[in-house]
């Protein structure tokens, strides 16, 4: 075992997935108020889901990281 690595308990687990479902959702709903459109982008044999849109002040593109592409 590595020492930056450490097998977590079943527990443990699932908790870490619940936060991360729940910050997920957060992100997502604090998109609600930006207009703009989801992408996919495929980056080493991997696609990975983004949200664009235009920065209210300044009008510049950005991009905000949602997750892998999954179900």
């Amino acid at each position: 075992m590595s020492e930056f690595y450490r097998d977590l308990s079943l527990g443990a687990q699932t908790a870490y997935a619940e936060v991360l479902d729940q910050a997920r959702t957060t992100a997502l709903d604090s998109l609600a108020g930006l207009t703009g459109s989801f992408a996919r982008r495929t980056l080493k044999g991997r696609e990975y889901v983004y949200f664009g849109y235009r920065d209210p002040i300044g009008g510049r593109q950005r991009r905000i990281y949602i997750g892998p592409a999954d179900e």
